[in-house]
């Protein structure tokens, strides 16, 4: 080992550079990036969190990529996907996250809730934006769907912009399929948070895709311009809001 070159000052900088950097990341309310997968089986009280990067994702190559394949307590994900930035979307006018590929088994009944997180997304400085989520697959039982946007900016916030898939109830057995979105004005840095709550009353399967989009409203086809906006308080601050909704439903 070269003793001169780890002596030298631009090492010893970097060094403390990097011991600065790591008391900032521990101070409290500090808000970093950070991409989690977190897997609850909630009758066995069993919990997997798994980091983009870290232990248990069987990507960690590959920033912004979760891939994760395992027992959840009596649940089995034969696929796990969890997608984020920098792999998608990642600009001030296009976040982009995707529970993807998802494969749930289950021997016995239960509820497994399968979360995915994401902090600090580029502040949106567009006069209009939209918020999009939208869930596709098959059920072995029953499935509710949320996506969440908070300025709080931490993680697994389950605050701010909401959008519910079904809004009411849970879907049933069989295929399915719904979006749904609303307007916004300008919003600070945000996280972004997808929860997928899957109930399985004995051995069944249950496999989906749940992508939630934050962009100006020309990126999202199909949407009708925002023109009925109406003011709404998000969180601790007056932020303009649009009330204006649209559901798209189809059962099969």
């Amino acid at each position: 080992m070269n003793t001169t070159w780890l002596n030298s000052r631009s090492v010893r900088a970097a060094i403390t550079l990097a011991a600065v950097l790591a008391i900032g990341l521990c101070q409290p309310g500090q808000a970093e990036a950070s991409f989690v997968m977190r897997l609850t089986n909630v009758e066995t009280a069993t919990v997997v969190t798994i980091t983009d990067g870290g232990a248990g994702d069987l990507q960690p190559l590959i920033a912004g990529h979760i891939l994760f394949s395992g027992a959840v307590g009596n649940f089995t994900l034969n696929v796990d996907t969890g997608l984020s930035k920098p792999l998608i979307g990642n600009s001030p006018t296009f976040a982009h996250m995707d529970l993807s590929s998802q494969n749930v088994t289950s021997l016995s009944g239960g509820t497994l809730i399968i979360e995915l997180t994401d902090t600090s997304f580029p502040a949106f400085t567009e006069p209009s934006g939209v918020l999009y989520a939208a869930v596709g697959g098959t059920n072995g039982g029953t499935s509710a769907f949320d996506a969440w946007k908070s300025t709080t900016n931490q993680e697994f916030a389950a605050n701010g912009l909401h959008i519910e898939l079904p809004p009411v109830g849970t879907f049933g057995p069989g295929a399915f399929s719904d979006s749904d979105f609303l307007f916004h004005g300008p919003l600070p840095t945000f996280s972004m948070t997808l929860v997928a709550t899957i109930v399985h009353s004995g051995p069944a399967t249950s496999s989906f895709n749940f992508e939630v989009i934050n962009a100006t409203p020309d990126r999202i086809p199909g949407l009708p311009e925002p023109a009925s906006m109406v003011i709404w308080s998000l969180g601790a601050g007056a932020i303009g809001l649009a009330g204006f909704w649209r559901r798209k439903r189809a059962a099969v």
